[in-house]
C-alpha cells in the first residue's frame, strides 16, 4: 500500500526552473518505505479546491481565472510525475469542498476528466480506482501508466555495467565509483540494428543509463524528450563497449520518423563517397506504439500511443527510442571561444552534407549544436544532432523511396511535401526572421545558415564578455518573441563586443550576409527601385567567413561565462530569457 501524506506546506523542488509546487494530498510510489518529499516519490497527487468551477454542465473549461489556475495547477503536478517517473500517463484527483471529486488522466498529447461524482455517497468510486492504480492486471510492481519498458537495475547490474564502462579511459576518470556513475540508473529497452547479410535486422537490447540525464524536457503537451548516455548489456563481453545516446521521444504521427533521415544521410555518404567524421548517427530506431512490425515486442504497445479521441495525427503523439552516437555535451560549457565557433563551423559543414542527401534540418537551436563529450578541451568536435523537425527536400524524397523501397508504404500517412516545407517550424529565438515573418515561403538552407547565425548571437550574449548596453538583459530584449523588428534592428549595427577580437570579426562577417539575405524585394515593375533585393547566404559563403577567422589565433583563456536569469524577470514570468526556447510547429 501507499503512504500517503499532507504534503501541502511541503515545497516538492522543480524539475526545471521557476515551479515548485506544494500538492495537497500526496501518494508515494509503490514499495516505498518513507513519506513522498520529491516528485520523484509520488505515484499520484490529489489535489483539493474550494468549488467545482473548472467544467460547466456540458463538460467544458470554463472560462475564468479560477478555473483557468485550477486546471494549470494541475497540469503542473502531472507534468512534474510524468517527468520525474517517465511514464506513458498519470492520474491526477481534484476533490472539491462538498464532497464532489474529478479523476484526471493525462498523457503528452491531452488530458481525459471523469464527470464530477459524490465521493461521499458514491464509496466505491476512489477505492476501486486507487486499487487499479496501484494493482494494474498486467504489472506486478508498477503502476497504471507506468513504461512497461523501463526497469530498476540490481546492485549486481550496476556493479557489472560499471567495470564494463571503465574500459573507456574518459569514463573511469570521470566516475569515482559505482555509486556515482549508477545512483539513477535504469534499464531501458531499445533496438539496434545488424547487419546480416545485406539485411537490416532489428534486435531488441537493454540499454543501462549511466549518470545524470543528459537532456529532459519540460513540455507536457509535447515531444517530452529525454536524452541518456547508455551502454547496452549485449556489449559487456566487448573489450571496451560502445557509449551510446538514447533519445526518448514522444514523435508526432503526422511527423516522418527521424531515423529515415539518419539513414539517407548515411546512405548518401556511402553512394557519393563523403566522409561522415564527426556527423550524428542512428543504430537503432524503434516505435514502441507499433505491434506489426519487424519485430515482436515484449511490451504493451497501446501504451505508447497517446489517445486523444476525433483528432488526426497531427494531435497523435508515438513513443519512439533511438540509439545515436557520439553522446554530447551543451555548447554552452565551450573552453574557450575558438572551440564554440569550430563547432558552429562543423555544423554549417554537417548541414551541407545532409543538404545535399535531400534533407533539411529546420531547427537550428542552442539544444541542437553540441560537443562530443569524450573529444579533448584541446580538440573538440561539435555536431548536429537532433532531426525530429527535419524534412526531404523532393530530391531528398526521390532519394529514400529509391534507397528505402521496403518503407515506401508508409508515406502515405505523412502530410504532403510542399506543405510541410512551408510549417513554421523551429526553436524561437533561432528562426530566420523571414520564416518568422510568415510569409508562406519554403523552409530553404538560408534559413538555416541564418539560424546558425543567431545561436552565435545567442552564445555571445549571454556567455561572453560583450560590450550591449542592455547588459544581462541584451538576450532577452533581443530574443523577446513580441516581433521580428529588434532582430532586423540588430542585423544593421555592429556587433557589441571589442571590435579587434576574432569573435568580433567573425560576428560582423556573417552578420553582414544576414543583413543582405533580409533586404527588402525589388518592386520589378518600379524604374525607380534600383535596390538589389535580398542576396540569399549560401554555405560557400558562410565557410569562407568561418575559415578565415579560424585561420587566426584565439584566446585560450575566455570560456563560457555562467548565465544567471536577470531579476528583472520574475521567476514564474513567461517572458524570462531562461523560458524563451520553446518549440513552435505552427500551421
Amino acid at each position: 500500500m501507499p503512504i500517503i501524506e499532507d504534503t501541502h506546506k511541503t515545497v516538492f523542488k522543480s524539475l526545471d526552473e521557476g515551479h515548485y509546487t506544494k500538492p495537497d494530498i500526496t501518494f508515494s510510489r509503490p514499495g516505498s518505505t518513507q513519506s513522498p518529499k520529491a516528485w520523484h516519490d509520488a505515484g499520484t497527487v490529489v489535489e483539493l479546491k474550494h468549488r467545482l468551477d473548472i467544467f460547466d454542465e456540458e463538460g467544458r473549461i470554463i472560462d475564468s481565472d479560477e478555473a483557468i489556475k485550477a486546471l494549470v495547477q494541475l497540469a503542473k503536478s502531472a507534468r512534474s510525475l510524468l517527468m520525474a517517473s517517465n511514464a506513458c500517463y498519470v492520474y491526477i484527483v481534484s476533490a472539491f469542498r462538498h464532497g464532489t471529486a474529478c479523476i484526471f488522466r493525462f498523457d503528452h498529447a491531452a488530458f481525459w476528466a471523469t464527470t464530477a461524482f459524490d465521493w461521499t455517497t458514491e464509496t466505491t468510486i476512489f477505492p476501486t480506482f486507487f486499487f487499479r492504480l496501484y494493482n494494474p492486471a498486467d504489472d506486478g510492481d508498477r503502476m497504471d501508466g507506468d513504461d512497461d519498458t523501463i526497469s530498476i537495475p540490481t546492485r549486481t547490474d550496476k556493479v557489472k555495467m560499471f567495470d564494463a564502462l571503465c574500459t573507456h579511459h574518459f569514463y573511469d576518470e570521470l566516475y569515482q565509483s559505482v555509486d556515482e556513475a549508477t545512483k539513477n540508473s535504469l534499464w531501458i529497452k531499445a533496438v539496434r540494428f545488424s547487419d546480416v547479410d545485406g539485411e537490416r535486422i532489428p534486435e531488441i537490447v537493454r540499454a543501462f543509463t549511466i549518470g545524470s540525464i543528459l537532456s529532459s524536457s519540460d513540455g507536457l503537451f509535447s515531444r517530452a524528450t529525454h536524452v541518456y548516455r547508455v551502454i547496452l548489456e549485449e556489449d559487456v563481453h566487448l573489450e571496451k563497449p560502445p557509449i551510446y545516446a538514447l533519445k526518448d521521444v514522444w514523435r508526432q504521427a503526422c511527423r516522418r520518423p527521424e531515423v529515415d533521415f539518419y539513414d539517407t544521410i548515411a546512405k548518401h555518404c556511402i553512394e557519393k563517397d563523403v566522409k561522415m567524421d564527426g556527423m550524428a548517427r542512428c543504430y537503432g530506431s524503434v516505435d514502441l506504439s507499433v505491434s506489426n512490425g519487424a519485430l515482436t515486442p515484449t511490451w504493451d504497445p497501446t501504451r505508447h500511443r497517446t489517445r486523444l479521441t476525433g483528432k488526426g495525427s497531427s494531435f497523435q503523439r508515438c513513443h519512439t527510442r533511438s540509439l545515436l552516437t557520439p553522446v554530447g555535451k551543451p555548447l554552452k560549457f565551450f573552453t574557450s571561444t575558438k572551440p564554440m565557433v569550430q563547432a558552429l563551423h562543423h555544423t554549417v559543414l554537417h548541414h551541407e552534407i545532409a543538404f545535399q542527401a535531400g534533407v533539411l534540418h529546420r531547427d537550428i537551436s542552442d539544444g541542437n549544436v553540441l560537443f562530443e563529450e569524450t573529444a579533448a578541451d584541446a580538440d573538440p568536435k561539435g555536431f548536429l544532432v537532433d532531426w525530429d523537425y527535419a524534412e526531404f527536400t523532393p530530391e531528398g524524397l526521390k532519394n529514400f523511396e529509391s534507397w528505402f523501397p521496403e518503407r515506401k508504404d508508409e508515406q502515405d500517412q505523412y502530410k504532403n511535401l510542399d506543405k510541410s516545407l512551408k510549417d513554421i517550424t523551429g526553436t524561437l529565438p533561432f528562426m530566420a526572421i523571414q520564416i518568422l515573418k510568415n510569409d508562406g515561403v519554403s523552409h530553404q538552407p538560408h534559413h538555416d545558415l541564418e539560424s546558425i547565425y543567431w545561436l552565435l548571437v545567442w552564445m555571445i550574449l549571454r556567455h561572453t564578455k560583450h560590450t550591449h548596453s542592455d547588459g544581462q538583459l541584451a538576450c532577452s530584449n533581443l530574443f523577446d518573441p513580441t516581433g521580428i523588428t529588434t532582430k532586423q534592428g540588430w542585423s544593421a549595427l555592429p556587433t557589441p563586443l571589442d571590435t579587434k577580437s576574432q569573435l568580433f570579426r567573425l560576428a560582423q562577417g556573417l552578420r553582414r550576409a544576414v543583413l543582405l539575405q533580409n533586404l527588402a524585394p525589388r518592386i520589378e515593375d518600379d524604374p525607380f527601385d534600383d535596390s538589389p533585393g535580398p542576396v540569399f547566404i549560401t554555405y560557400e559563403a558562410f565557410r569562407r567567413v568561418f575559415e578565415a577567422a579560424l585561420a587566426e589565433e584565439w584566446p585560450t583563456n575566455d570560456a563560457a561565462l555562467p548565465f544567471k536569469v536577470p531579476s528583472a524577470y520574475p521567476t514564474n514570468s513567461q517572458s524570462q530569457a531562461g523560458s524563451l526556447v520553446k518549440e513552435v510547429v505552427l500551421r
